[in-house]
């Protein structure tokens, strides 16, 4: 076995992913297969339930083509059942939004075809902001190319990203130090004149006081009424590399 590769299982503890990939472990972090998607839905399927999988962005991710697969080669075994499949065009806390959004749509008692199209409207309206370290694993991964990373590490530069409207990572920003690239962040946010005032989502990559500190600052701006805070996970953190820092809202 290749000692560079990280064989990532649920069970990897997250300190001890983030420290490997900083000495240089490249994370293997595999799509979700379409027959595993199709063993998970059709365990849902026999109980007469349906199905709304809300997939990374399939400009990330192969994961959203394999759902769509095995929700096709179900159809002719569970004609009754329906399998409503979002391609949120975003990673980590979007998916947040999208499914904490999900989940108040069914509170309201919308039904799984509503509670779709709702979502696959919503999708255009979530902003996504990224903070990472530097652009190692950014580059590593192929999001950003060589030319864009030149010289940031060296200067403490904190690259800001968004994921953009195509579902990909793109630069917008850089700040020096932390801090300012929060702020920078925080200032974005209160520039949107059709802020949604509703939810917040904030995940990160082994950085816990990080994001706190993120959202305890934007708690005093009064943007939003519900906040969250989650750990990002490994696919994300492979992405974006150990203390990145994912905030994600709704503007319309």
């Amino acid at each position: 076995m290749n000692n560079n590769i990280l064989h990532v299982g649920l069970e990897e503890d997250r300190a001890s992913f983030y420290k490997k990939i900083k000495i240089g472990a490249s994370p293997e972090t595999p799509d979700i297969s379409v027959e595993v998607f199709e063993k998970i839905f059709r365990g849902y399927l026999e109980q007469g339930k349906g199905i709304l999988y809300i997939s990374q962005s399939s400009a990330l991710s192969g994961c959203y083509e394999n759902a769509c697969k095995a929700a096709e080669n179900l159809q002719g075994s569970f004609e009754e059942s329906t399998i409503y499949i979002v391609d949120s065009l975003n990673i980590s806390a979007g998916l947040g939004v999208l499914a904490f959004s999900a989940g108040m749509f069914r509170k309201e008692e919308s039904s799984i075809e509503e509670n779709y199209s709702k979502l696959c409207e919503m999708v255009g309206q979530i902003h996504t902001y990224v903070i990472v370290e530097d652009f190692v694993q950014l580059k590593k991964c192929g999001y950003v190319n060589a030319d864009e990373s030149v010289g940031s590490a060296a200067m403490k530069i904190k690259p800001v990203l968004i994921i953009n409207n195509e579902g990909k990572f793109e630069i917008i920003s850089r700040q020096r130090g932390v801090n300012n690239a929060l702020t920078y962040v925080k200032e974005a946010m209160e520039g949107y004149s059709d802020l949604d005032d509703g939810i917040f989502v904030v995940t990160h990559c082994n950085a816990p006081d990080r994001a706190e500190k993120f959202v305890e600052n934007v708690t005093g701006s009064g943007l939003f009424t519900i906040f969250t805070i989650g750990e990002a996970g490994l696919f994300t953190g492979k992405s974006a590399g150990n203390g990145a820092i994912f905030a994600a809202f709704i503007a319309k």
